[in-house]
């Protein structure tokens, strides 16, 4: 009796969905997808590490650049999960890295390429389902809706801008780089490579409401607002930071002028007048080091703000662990796997009300700026004074905060965003429902 009810719910459900089946196998696009490296490839690793735990088979296209340390980790050797390998050819990926601009055209030529080998395998192996992962935007667009198939795509960012007043006091190179992205944004909004992408897509998740803008109208009803980052158990199970001795503040990003280190650069100016025994540790690498660092010389702090240089993963989030807070003032940031971290760990995080890190972090977790209307030394000032807030506060306020900030991370999870995923979009997956009574 109980197995003849149990297969009038399967029959009810296979009615009500009809993506559902006795073996669901998805495709999943992640053109980034590397274990251990942060960024859009964890966002690529552990959209797919979820996917396997929920479906019968998942099939990944990802970069043949990927190939070795996806096969190093022993989780890709799940008998379930089946990868991929593209790439187009060495002039092509040489070209990539020496022309400024030219990864958008060769994401565009591999979302081509990579259809292809798509249409192939799909006539091998059907898929029920396509999932469009990484890249995290949709300008190069991605015609795997053309399949036939249920096409989940997202989230995906690409319409968060930075702040007029913000951007006044920055170089004229770099002004004429966000001008350049502004009309970027713009030109998505119709562009045929990009709409069409979304006419296909059964479901579109978006990472913010600026990105949500650049759907038209008449497709926002299939669209969901949605975090395109996670933690992993393994990080929630990391010990709580210790507050140091001193106050010790630390940046974590790429060293691109839209990651707002320099704002935070000139706010730690401010603090030190304050607190002489301050430092400032900014981790990461990247092109505009030069100009950060002679903002630092500007502001007199050059021997108080240590460039760390790059950090694995673990070491960045031990290192968390001995700080007073994370100052992350990104202009427009979608996701920010360093807030993430930061919450993990316990460590309260400074932030803007931008993007991701705008939408991740409360007055329970951190201090989030108003940026609407401001000019950059009122923001500067801002950041400053939350800084010395992080530093005078009590021990029971500090770990009111820190517990508050692992509280948080435990509600953006990876296995959070996967379900978020299939219950909005629509998706049942399948239960296992004796063949005999």
């Amino acid at each position: 009796m109980i197995l003849r009810k149990c297969k009038v719910v399967h029959r009810t459900i296979l009615w009500l969905c009809p993506l559902y089946s006795e073996h669901m196998r998805v495709l999943i696009s992640a053109y980034a997808c590397e274990p251990g490296k942060g960024s859009e490839q964890e966002i690529g690793w552990q959209r797919t590490l979820e996917m396997v735990k929920t479906v019968e088979e998942v099939w990944v296209l990802t970069r043949s650049n990927n190939k070795d340390p996806i096969e190093r980790d022993p989780r890709s050797r799940n008998p379930n999960l089946h990868f991929i390998y593209f790439d187009l050819p060495q002039p092509l990926r040489a070209l990539k890295k020496k022309i400024p601009g030219f990864l958008y055209l060769y994401v565009y030529l591999w979302q081509r390429g990579a259809f292809r080998v798509a249409q192939a395998q799909q006539q091998k192996t059907p898929f029920d389902a396509v999932f469009y992962v990484t890249f995290s935007g949709m300008m190069t667009g991605c015609p795997l809706g053309k399949l036939g198939l249920p096409f989940i795509v997202g989230p995906v960012a690409g319409g968060e801008v930075a702040p007029s007043g913000i951007m006044h006091s920055l170089p004229l190179r770099f002004r004429l780089f966000e001008a350049v992205r502004r009309l970027g944004i713009s030109v998505q909004r119709i562009s045929p490579i990009t709409q069409q992408a979304y006419d296909r897509a059964s479901h579109i998740f978006v990472t913010s409401r600026e990105s949500l803008q650049l759907i038209s109208p008449q497709k926002r009803h299939k669209a969901s607002i949605l975090l395109s980052v996670g933690l992993s158990p393994s990080d929630l199970a990391l010990p709580m930071s210790e507050r140091p001795n001193t106050p010790k503040f630390v940046c974590i990003a790429r060293l691109l002028h839209w990651k707002g280190i320099h704002l935070a650069i000139k706010a730690f100016a401010q603090v030190v007048s304050v607190l002489p025994d301050a430092s400032l540790d900014i981790l990461g690498t990247g092109p505009h080091k030069d100009w950060l660092h002679s903002v630092a010389v500007k502001c007199g702090v050059e021997n108080k703000v240590h460039f760390m240089g790059h950090m694995d993963r673990q070491a960045s989030m031990d290192y968390l662990k001995l700080c007073t807070a994370l100052v992350f003032p990104s202009m427009h940031d979608s996701g920010g796997m360093a807030v993430l971290e930061s919450l993990a760990r316990g460590t309260p995080v400074i932030c803007l009300d931008l993007g991701g890190p705008g939408t991740m972090i409360d007055n329970s977790c951190g201090y989030k700026l108003e940026t609407a209307n401001r000019h950059e030394g009122a923001i500067v000032q801002e950041i400053a004074q939350a800084m010395q807030m992080f530093n005078h506060m009590s021990d029971a306020e500090y770990n009111a905060y820190a517990m508050g900030a692992r509280d948080r991370a435990a509600q953006l999870t990876w296995t959070r965003l996967h379900n978020s995923i299939f219950e909005q979009s629509g998706l049942v997956t399948t239960l296992k429902i004796p063949d005999s009574e």
